[in-house]
């Protein structure tokens, strides 16, 4: 043992005398104090994973759902589908990308043109043919003629045609199109943002009278006279034309004439667009009231949202004559005592009006849905008749589905004391194994005594178990 304790005295003296022994026993000692701590390290992750599985374990065992549940058959209305292609049948494609124009009722169309006639067919895809009820087609569109004719058909995959006049899946209608107006100045109001507009209506006068004023000024001078609007709601565009505005006005003495601004006024009170202003102006105005005119070049207008409206303020402008009490002019609006042409009016106000079709199918309507592949065909027909070279503009085509499903309407209740996750829930129903079977993806927290509602529709036949799993990963079954 002596022996032994010189020999390594004498090796330590060594390599205590070179650099490189010192090296050594320094990486000896770094290496040791590593392996003791990766030693240390594991048994503490053991333990604290150890702690953290019982934790969850007494989490898990504490999850106590009670689950019970209805089942009935309904009608469950799918997501809309949009026409995804198009063919045209007779004219020619002109503008407008599918699906994406005739999604919502905007500003975007999808346009074709025809001469005499225009027919075009909308191709729907990936409908679901299984247990159809009902379907509903919403279609927004318009025309660049005044009154055509127009009739929507559906493709019977059944019988292998187009359907009949007699069946559900054909509407016919005579479109408004282009339409002429005179829009005429009412004392009714229309408030918007809490503030009050006079309006203009598309018939005449109505009431015994109103005489707005600009009031007593002196100079030269233009004030207001009054503020009118003109709904757009199923109006597509004002087209371009020429404005002639009467005006029933007059001025107490000196010089001066009436005209107008012209904007879209949004429903939330801000302004859509300035279009014009000092504009329409009239002849000289009188000391008794008469009826003057002037003309505007109108540049045509997109409706970009059918709550706008369009907004013609009225203006007297003149240069007083009287230096004591100031001159005013006068406008006189809706007086029913006055004949059409003498009453304060905007003639040739052009726009295309768009109509709304609402196409329901009840009888049979899985015969316009291919089985197969879940295809569903529309065609809209118009005819202008006499030669005439038009637009059909669609502004919208839109597709409900109602299915004929199971559901089951379960309802949770937390009987534990704390929140419980849940994060997957599985069914089973009567179809085979391969089949009957379907998981689907949860992020559900119930609180103890708040119980939640979940209704599980299966277009296969009824389902018969449901299981709810936990993010403890326990599994809380019913059964019809």
């Amino acid at each position: 043992m002596t022996d032994l304790s010189h020999r390594a005295k004498h090796i330590l003296g060594k390599l205590a005398k070179s650099h490189r022994g010192v090296g050594v026993i320094a990486a000896s000692i770094i290496l040791v104090a590593i392996i003791v701590f990766l030693l240390l390290n594991n048994v503490i992750w053991t333990s604290y994973t150890s702690l953290i599985m019982q934790r969850q374990q007494a989490l898990a065992m504490e999850e106590n759902l009670a689950i019970s549940g209805t089942a009935e058959n309904k009608s469950k209305l799918s997501d809309p589908y949009y026409p995804s292609a198009y063919k045209m049948l007779l004219g020619s494609y002109v503008s407008g990308t599918l699906p994406d124009d005739v999604k919502t009722v905007d500003d975007n169309l999808f346009t074709t043109q025809g001469t005499t006639y225009v027919q075009t067919q909308f191709n729907f895809t990936g409908l679901n043919p299984q247990n159809v009820s009902q379907l509903n087609f919403t279609i927004v569109s318009t025309h660049d003629v005044a009154n055509p004719g127009v009739f929507i058909q559906l493709w019977n995959w059944t019988n292998n045609r187009w359907a009949k006049s007699t069946e559900q899946g054909y509407y016919s209608y005579t479109s408004v199109g282009r339409k002429t107006l005179t829009i005429r100045a009412h004392q009714e109001t229309i408030s918007v943002a809490s503030a009050s507009y006079y309006s203009l209506k598309n018939v005449t006068a109505d009431q015994t009278g109103t005489t707005l004023s600009t009031g007593r000024a002196y100079g030269t001078v233009r004030f207001l006279l009054g503020r009118f609007l003109y709904p757009l709601n199923g109006t597509h565009r004002i087209e371009a034309a020429t404005w002639t505005v009467y005006y029933r006005a007059s001025l107490s003495s000196g010089t001066g004439h009436c005209d107008v601004d012209i904007l879209i006024r949004k429903y939330d009170g801000g302004i859509r667009s300035a279009i014009a202003s000092n504009v329409a102006t009239s002849g000289a105005l009188t000391s008794s009231l008469s009826t003057v005119s002037g003309t505007y070049a109108f540049p045509g207008y997109t409706v970009v949202d059918r709550t706008d409206y369009l907004e013609v303020d009225f203006y007297g402008d003149f240069k007083a004559a009287d230096t004591t009490y100031g001159d005013e002019v006068q406008l006189r609006i809706d007086d029913n005592t006055l004949a059409a042409a003498s009453q304060t009016r905007i003639a040739n106000l052009v726009t295309l009006v768009e109509d709304t079709v609402k196409l329901t199918i009840t009888k049979n309507p899985s015969s316009y849905i291919d089985a197969t592949s879940g295809a569903a065909r529309l065609i809209i027909n118009s005819t202008a008749g006499g030669g005439i070279t038009f637009q059909q503009k669609v502004n919208q085509i839109k597709l409900y589905e109602y299915n004929k499903v199971s559901a089951v309407t379960l309802t949770i209740n937390n009987q534990g004391p704390r929140k419980t996750h849940i994060v997957a829930i599985w069914s089973k129903d009567h179809a085979s194994e391969q089949l009957g079977h379907h998981i689907v993806e949860l992020d559900l927290f119930v609180a103890p005594n708040e119980p939640k509602t979940y209704t599980l529709y299966s277009y296969y036949p009824p389902v018969d178990e449901v299981r709810f799993v936990t993010e403890n990963g326990r599994i809380f079954s019913w059964r019809r």
